[in-house]
């Protein structure tokens, strides 16, 4: 048995699936270590066509560390290749309900209180968790390789040319296959010939353009949405879909704290994910001293 398996099968043994929408298919991945050395609950929400078992080097990391954390499986995303597909049926506003219905059922159902639950949110999921966060009413909002909002937004605007380049390539190859037969690359760091066309188009359609407009209609984040809310974003310097310049201008913005890691857009299945887990243990400990 590898590491990878090791992990999961521990994590399985500790896992308590929450059904939180059967209309839907959300659900939520719960893990309770016996002892806790911290009330707060991490919430992960994956990027776009990955599912909750995208962050099981995230749960096994705060698992060991003593922290309770969730992972969301939003519609279409259970399994991780026809999520693709399916996930251009629903927009973000879509995607952005499903998340407020999880952080309210582990709220209502799971008796967390919303000052204890503390969002992380990877690419798709960063965007998603900031529309949560607007509400101001939760601990604190933590994006990996996703700092979106509305005033830095233009900053993605794609050039004409490499939207041409990007749909032959989705066009030439399925999603369906670059992912099946690169995947494995792409989440060791390295880059993949092509494949940024796939994570640029993060509502599974063929043309980065459609991405980007899609982005456009649907980020409803302006830095005055955030008064108090505690942030942090952490970003990969090799980023291929979402400049490091982009997410540090959001921090800036929204006065988050910022770092940035040696990883490709990737960042909770890089081979440095740890390092991104240690920053993101520390700033969680100094939430619970700002709180004393």
């Amino acid at each position: 048995m590898d590491e990878k398996e090791e992990i999961e099968r521990k994590l399985e043994e500790n896992k308590k699936l929450i059904n939180v929408d059967d209309r839907t298919g959300t659900s939520a991945e719960l893990y309770s270590p016996r002892r806790q050395k911290s009330d707060k609950l991490l919430v992960f929400i994956p990027g776009s066509g990955l599912n909750a078992k995208s962050g099981f080097k995230f749960y096994d990391y705060f698992f060991l560390a003593g922290y309770r954390t969730a992972g969301i499986n939003l519609p279409g995303t259970l399994k991780t290749h026809p999520a693709h597909q399916d996930i251009g049926k629903m927009d973000l506003a879509a995607y952005t309900q499903e998340v407020d219905k999880t952080l309210s059922y582990l709220k209502n159902e799971i008796k967390i209180r919303a000052q204890n639950i503390v969002i992380v949110g990877h690419s798709l999921g960063a965007m998603l968790g900031l529309q949560a966060a607007k509400k101001n009413e939760y601990g604190a909002v933590i994006l990996l390789a996703g700092g979106i909002i509305k005033d830095t937004l233009k900053e993605l605007a794609i050039p004409s040319e490499k939207i041409q380049i990007f749909s032959e390539q989705a066009n030439k190859k399925s999603v369906l296959s670059r992912t099946a037969n690169d995947l494995r690359t792409w989440f060791s760091g390295e880059r993949v010939s092509g494949l940024e066309s796939v994570y640029s188009d993060c509502l599974g359609k063929d043309s980065a353009q459609a991405s980007y407009e899609a982005y456009t209609e649907a980020v409803d984040v302006h830095q005055d949405d955030f008064f108090g809310t505690p942030g942090l974003i952490i970003a990969g310097r090799n980023d291929q879909s979402i400049p490091v310049e982009v997410n540090q201008d959001t921090a800036e913005r929204l006065n988050f704290k910022f770092q940035t890691i040696d990883s490709s857009h990737m960042i909770p299945l890089s081979p440095n994910a740890r390092q991104a887990f240690e920053s993101i243990e520390c700033f969680v400990k100094s939430l619970n001293k700002e709180k004393k």
